[in-house]
């Protein structure tokens, strides 16, 4: 018995840096469909998937790993509460599965036992994520319409984390930034450009603060058609695949591997909306990474949401 946990902490060693799981992609699509001039609410459910094959280290280089699938079911209300203020609240339901590797998050190997469910036996997974409550004020300035927001982020319920099928990394956070926006001239393309901070919770002793980058173009091809392209980045503190390389498995740095990884990237993207039915509008989108480090190899993203305004 001995010589068989021996041999299996063994492989766990050898298999560390490889095993990042992928934390949520934000923010696939910067339009922001609304409906007809007055209203004051807008109610949205989307739908993302993202689908990941293999991992990448901490300098971004393609590497064996688990596979996961993921969709995302969001239900979102935005309501223009004031003038010039807005309030944002949205609970996203996650289903997601991951094949490949299923010790690599078995409960019964950690030093000190924990309550978590294990999730990475190949089947799908789901449960409620985590709320998400933001205000921004539009507003204006030397030209340009300026957003300035705050966005809260809170764990809907003690879900699990240590596993590559997780929901979420169950951490709390807080970020607050600002949009700015602006028509090229007389024609119907707007760009946008924006940053945020991230607050994120420490754990043992981590910090895991990060930076939100967005950049996008928007082109009014007709009354009701719309077409932009978007760029998102984000960068995180944290730890690298590498980091628990030669590290005891059933530690707590092991048992908190999955929320204490960087999950760095920087996606590339094109969207479309269509408004039809006065205050009805339906939006997609597909983004592509185009760098990432200390995560699982995300191969394809891509969403869709029908919002109506009143």
């Amino acid at each position: 018995m001995t010589r068989s946990i021996s041999r299996t902490a063994a492989v766990l060693l050898a298999l560390a840096p490889m095993i990042a799981r992928a934390d949520d992609l934000v923010g696939l699509d910067l339009d922001d469909p609304t409906g007809a001039t007055g209203d004051r609410t807008r109610v949205t459910v989307g739908y993302q998937s993202v689908h990941s094959d293999g991992s990448v280290d901490g300098e971004g280089n393609p590497g064996p790993g688990v596979r996961t699938d993921t969709h995302n079911l969001l239900l979102a209300v935005d309501h223009r509460f004031a003038d010039k203020w807005s309030v944002h609240l949205s609970l996203p339901y996650i289903l997601k599965r991951s094949i490949g590797l299923p010790i690599a998050h078995r409960t019964e190997w950690l030093a000190v036992p924990r309550e978590a469910d294990f999730l990475d036996d190949g089947d799908y997974h789901g449960t409620w994520q985590d709320w998400q409550l933001g205000v921004t004020y539009h507003g204006a300035w030397k030209g340009l319409d300026v957003r300035p927001h705050a966005v809260l982020t809170w764990p809907s319920h003690d879900y699990t984390f240590f596993a590559s099928a997780a929901p979420g990394r169950y951490l709390r956070k807080l970020r607050v930034g600002a949009d700015v926006s602006r028509r090229f001239g007389r024609s119907n393309v707007h760009w946008s450009a924006g940053y945020s901070y991230e607050f994120v919770e420490k754990v043992i002793g981590y910090d895991l603060d990060k930076h939100h980058y967005r950049l996008s173009t928007h082109w009014d091809v007709a009354p009701t058609w719309s077409l932009n392209a978007f760029a998102n980045a984000r960068y995180s503190n944290g730890i690298e695949p590498s980091d628990l390389a030669g590290k005891v498995p059933w530690s707590e740095l092991w048992f908190q591997h999955d929320r204490l990884l960087k999950h760095n990237y920087v996606l590339a993207g094109v969207g479309a909306t269509w408004h039809f039915r006065d205050r009805w509008a339906v939006s997609g989108s597909f983004a592509w990474p185009v760098e990432a480090d200390s995560m699982h190899r995300v191969r394809r993203a891509w969403d869709l949401q029908v919002s109506r305004s009143f």
